[in-house]
């Protein structure tokens, strides 16, 4: 219940509030709606997004949404929840249809599994999902709600590219998995499953499967010989997605680390798998063949959740106005706006060393330290979501601490002061 009323309160306010802070905050959500609604009205409206909850992420129903919303709810990810409900809050009042629902619920899908299998850290996005949802509402109130699935290609994609919280192209996902330990990944198994059924007109039941390593992850005489590689190297080799497959729980204990030609005699019990095909017709097993297939799996996956962009351009940027910020430890990324105000993208470092020359700026630390709008990570103070300050030099003094001329700190993307390139473009 309460992180429900804290993920309603974002889709409100656009802003992910700490738990700390959610009696008062509802205390002053529900106090200032009074004014314009009545008790039951505010009432009926929580039940309503309490029932789109219970739709992304407990019900067991068929869905119109199909297959899309059973993979949101396997994700297990509360951090979409406000940006998800808002959706299917749109879509029950006829702004959106069905099929802009669907569309987007899957673009949350590839957007959070392609940050998972590159290796994004998932703090960077924990409390972005309100600043999307604010964008998205937004610009579709400007250019209209049936462009709605362009505009969050838009706000996830092409919005996020140089911010920490973007969406990993192929290339970047391709280099990732190529790697890493597939084995830990807790999407393995369901991605595998996904694999299997991708474009497969009889959809497979793979509940009662597991997952196998063709190479064994307890080596012998038998696979030193086969590989050549030293114990470290066997450990690397042994854990990546090609050398995953999907077999039969009784079938994964009986084939252990025995040799690769007895293993597909067992293996063949499960030969009506795609997954498995290739294998099957395979005469040994090497690390070539590993990277092939690792190769070949995660060309299936970015088939299956693909790498968008839209079609439309919801900028009203004249000018590159990304703006960052490199002081010694300090690394700091923004946004000029063309009234002088600077947002502070999450990711970007504060030092704390250095206190504020305004006391009302010191303040504001602590206060966003509280809020765990800025956390400590590993030694170090960062923005864990946007936050705007009324000018450069507000930012400057807020990050780095003292005092400072904002538009000489603060760099456009080609390295020049904003001084001498937005200043003058600014109102």
């Amino acid at each position: 219940m309460q992180e429900f009323f804290r993920l309603y309160l974002a889709t409100k306010d656009y802003l992910l509030i700490s738990m700390n802070d959610l009696y008062d905050s509802f205390k002053e959500y529900w106090c200032r709606n009074k004014t314009d609604y009545t008790e039951n009205e505010i009432l009926e409206d929580i039940l309503i997004y309490a029932k789109h909850f219970n739709r992304l992420y407990y019900s067991k129903s068929s869905d119109l949404l199909g297959v899309d919303i059973e993979d949101y709810r396997k994700m297990q990810s509360l951090m979409p929840a406000p940006f998800a409900m808002e959706i299917l809050e749109l879509n029950r009042k006829k702004l959106i249809n069905d099929s802009h629902a669907k569309d987007i619920i899957r673009l949350l899908n590839t957007y959070l599994i392609r940050r998972y299998i590159a290796g994004q850290d998932t703090s960077a996005i924990t409390r972005v999902f309100p600043t999307f949802l604010k964008n998205v509402i937004t610009i579709a109130t400007k250019y209209g709600f049936e462009n709605i699935v362009d505009i969050c290609k838009y706000v996830l994609v092409v919005d996020t590219r140089q911010k920490s919280t973007f969406m990993p192209d192929d290339d970047q996902v391709t280099q990732y998995l190529s790697s890493s330990n597939a084995y830990v990944l807790q999407l393995t198994k369901w991605l595998l499953d996904k694999i299997e059924n991708f474009k497969n007109p009889i959809q497979i039941d793979t509940s009662s499967l597991s997952i196998e390593h063709i190479m064994p992850q307890t080596t012998n005489d038998y696979w030193h010989e086969i590989t050549g590689l030293s114990k470290e190297e066997y450990e690397i080799h042994v854990n990546k997605l090609g050398n995953l497959t999907l077999a039969a729980r009784s079938d994964n204990s009986r084939m252990q680390n025995f040799e690769f030609e007895y293993k597909k005699t067992i293996l063949i019990r499960t030969g009506h798998l795609k997954l498995n095909e290739q294998i099957l017709l395979e005469t040994s097993w090497t690390i070539e063949k590993i990277e092939k297939r690792t190769a070949d799996l995660t060309r299936r996956i970015l088939e299956i959740y693909p790498y968008t962009k839209p079609s439309g351009d919801y900028s009203d940027k004249k000018v590159d106005r990304h703006i960052f910020l490199n002081r010694s430890e300090i690394v700091a990324s923004g946004y000029l706006h063309e009234d002088q105000r600077v947002t502070v993208y999450s990711g970007s470092i504060v030092r704390f060393s250095t206190v504020p020359y305004s006391t009302s700026l010191k303040d504001l630390r602590e206060d966003l330290l509280e809020k765990e709008i800025i956390i400590i990570e590993n030694g170090l103070y960062k923005f864990t979501q946007e936050y705007t300050f009324n000018s450069p030099s507000a930012a400057a003094d807020f990050i780095i601490g003292g005092s400072n001329n904002g538009w000489d700190c603060w760099k456009d993307t080609n390295g020049e002061k904003i001084n001498d390139t937005l200043r003058k473009v600014s109102t």
